[in-house]
């Protein structure tokens, strides 16, 4: 893209950003969401997604929460919340929100 899609000044120089354009059908009241490339099948049960991302047989686990003024962005091997959580990213948003994240979901991550 010629310029930053993402407003957000706090974003590191490694995050990557990708200007999508939905179908009419899609739900566009969430803008941040997880982007993955690749074969591989995502499941959906009962509004839960999720893909073997490194082939171990074994299903990653994709969450977003909010905190008070962010997103927090996890990939769990097993389960949200009660597995492994393999990758954490963080969405300043620049506004209040509803915290509905748990410890889990940011313990041992420096923000």
């Amino acid at each position: 893209m010629s310029s930053r899609c993402s407003r957000n000044a706090g974003v590191g120089l490694d995050d990557s950003f990708y200007s999508l354009k939905l179908s009419k059908s899609a739900d566009e009241s969430f803008y941040i969401a997880f982007g993955l490339i690749g074969s591989n099948e995502v499941i959906v049960k009962s509004g839960i997604a999720s893909i073997d991302l490194n082939g171990d047989k074994k299903a990653e686990y994709f969450r977003a929460c909010t905190s008070i003024e962010g997103v927090h962005l996890t990939v769990w091997s097993g389960k949200p919340l009660t597995g492994k959580r393999i990758w954490h990213n963080y969405y300043y948003l620049g506004y209040d929100t509803e915290p509905t994240c748990k410890k889990k979901d940011y313990e041992g991550i420096d923000e």
